[in-house]
């Protein structure tokens, strides 16, 4: 009789390891399956990202002109994808420093070609360094659909490029020198 106790509780601890292992192997499996599945949505973000990344403007020469209170900057546009870019917008922003003084939104490009350079011109009133002269170098941010014609990119003045919802109504210019896409990185002190 006391065989038969034995036997029943060795019954019982194999049931409950078999048990045991059976909710280990579960939790193992819902794991991977979450990891699988983060890994697979970074995987597609970096794909949609990967075109975006191909384009850059930026600042390239600023020159006073006879009204000194101007200037004329040259904006380099560049696209080194292998496909082109739809409805490009281009602004350089007067300042790295909210001053007041408004950027100036170069004219929309409708097809920019892979694989393309373009330099833009504009005038505008630059802020001052601390010696009076203009500003040297502005920042510069791009609006651009990708070749799918569906997702919408800014590149901001700090490189940053962050995909905007183009399904809300309006301009998406509405977005230039807003703080989309980047933080701040002058210093905070606390209030």
């Amino acid at each position: 009789m006391a065989y038969a106790a034995f036997h029943w509780q060795l019954g019982d601890v194999a049931t409950w390891f078999g048990g045991a292992a059976t909710a280990v192997a579960l939790f193992l499996t819902w794991s991977l399956l979450l990891i699988t599945r983060q890994e697979h949505r970074a995987a597609l973000a970096d794909e949609r990202r990967k075109q975006a990344r191909l384009v850059s403007a930026w600042c390239e020469d600023v020159q006073p002109t006879s009204d000194d209170a101007y200037s004329e900057v040259t904006v380099t546009l560049q696209n080194l994808s292998e496909e082109p870019i739809y409805d490009v917008r281009v602004a350089v922003g007067a300042s790295w420093v909210d001053d007041g003084l408004p950027p100036a939104e170069l004219d929309v490009l409708r097809v920019v070609p892979p694989k393309q350079t373009r330099p833009l011109e504009t005038t505008l009133r630059l802020g001052r360094a601390a010696d009076g002269s203009p500003e040297s170098a502005p920042p510069v941010e791009i609006i651009f659909y990708d070749a799918t014609g569906v997702r919408l990119w800014l590149r901001n003045r700090f490189g940053s490029l962050t995909e905007i919802d183009s399904s809300h109504s309006g301009s998406p210019a509405k977005h230039f020198f807003t703080g989309l896409g980047h933080r701040d990185p002058r210093p905070t002190t606390p209030p």
